[in-house]
């Protein structure tokens, strides 16, 4: 009885990944891809899951693609047997099997070569999903960003690289809770106050402070509204404004300094283009390696075949 319900722990490991993953060639080194039409019938499903419909024809030619693509990359990785090298794969697979037969004496590397012997490294689907992602990272690794790439691609999106003005200000905050009763007095004395001078005004205490350094509109409306970053952007410098309205309560505001667009953090905005154009070089040298190896990779939709072409 222990033994019969080991073999069906261990079914249930070895069956229980995820539908389009299900039942691929077991054969590392064979070098055609199968695509079934049950496995064509889940993309599908899964599809009209997503947005209420099935895919149309080039929709299910990329679905196809990936699935192929997936299948190379992990007969790619087994063959240079990342599926014994990678620590995340072994300790998946002997997890997988020390859970099926939890009284067993045998050491890692023999439970390990079972696990392989069974095809759990193509049937389990996180295993199969590391592995397609350490071929990809494989891949893509010597992408580099020239200095005149990354000038084009932040003259190609100034919206996002351009650079944008930055706001350093102070409030003096009334809590709308405090003041239920007393809010419009309330105001009317700090207002007085403001206006009269004193250099020291003391309001409620904001969760966010009340002292703000170097921000831009984006930041400003994110934490306190759009309407908030309207008055800052439109506020004379060194001259309090108010009362700003906001859910929190109102809110008085002096800026103290405008950084313009061109003196705006340079180097961080380089930073982010350099990581969006390393993106980029990463996703093209994929690509390309994809191209090559699909060359040796046939694929074939059961029972007609199907041309790379077709799946460009």
């Amino acid at each position: 009885m222990k033994a019969l319900l080991h073999f069906l722990v261990l079914g249930g490991l070895l069956f229980g990944a995820e539908r389009l993953t299900a039942d691929w060639p077991l054969r590392a080194s064979a070098q055609t891809i199968h695509i079934r039409a049950d496995q064509l019938i889940a993309l599908q499903e899964e599809w009209r899951r997503a947005l209420g419909r099935a895919p149309d024809s080039a929709q299910l030619q990329s679905g196809i693609r990936k699935l192929a693509d997936d299948d190379m990359l992990l007969k790619e990785a087994m063959r240079l047997g990342l599926n014994r090298s990678d620590p995340v794969v072994r300790g998946r697979l002997l997890k997988n099997l020390r859970f099926a037969y939890p009284e067993s004496r045998l050491s890692d590397e023999a439970l390990l070569r079972q696990a392989l012997a069974l095809g759990m490294d193509q049937r389990d689907a996180v295993v199969r999903r590391r592995l397609v992602q350490l071929m990809e990272q494989r891949l893509a690794t010597g992408a580099e960003v020239d200095d005149d790439a990354l000038r084009q691609f932040m003259a190609l999106h100034p919206e996002r690289y351009g650079g944008e003005p930055r706001w350093s200000f102070q409030q003096v905050f009334l809590s709308a809770d405090r003041h239920r009763g007393d809010l419009a007095a309330a105001s009317r004395r700090l207002q007085a106050a403001l206006q009269s001078g004193a250099t020291a005004v003391a309001g409620d205490p904001f969760l966010g402070g009340d002292q703000f350094e170097s921000m831009s509109a984006d930041e400003i409306a994110r934490l306190f509204g759009s309407a908030y970053a309207q008055a800052v952007a439109a506020a004379t410098p060194g001259q309090w404004i108010g009362p700003v309205v906001t859910v929190y309560g109102q809110h008085y505001l002096r800026v103290e300094q405008v950084l313009p667009a061109a003196d705006a953090d340079l180097e961080a905005l380089r930073q982010g283009a350099t990581y969006a154009v390393l993106e980029q070089q990463e996703q093209r040298r994929v690509q390309q390696s994809l191209i090559e190896l699909r060359r040796r990779y046939p694929v074939v939709i059961d029972p007609q075949p199907v041309t790379l072409g077709a799946l460009r």
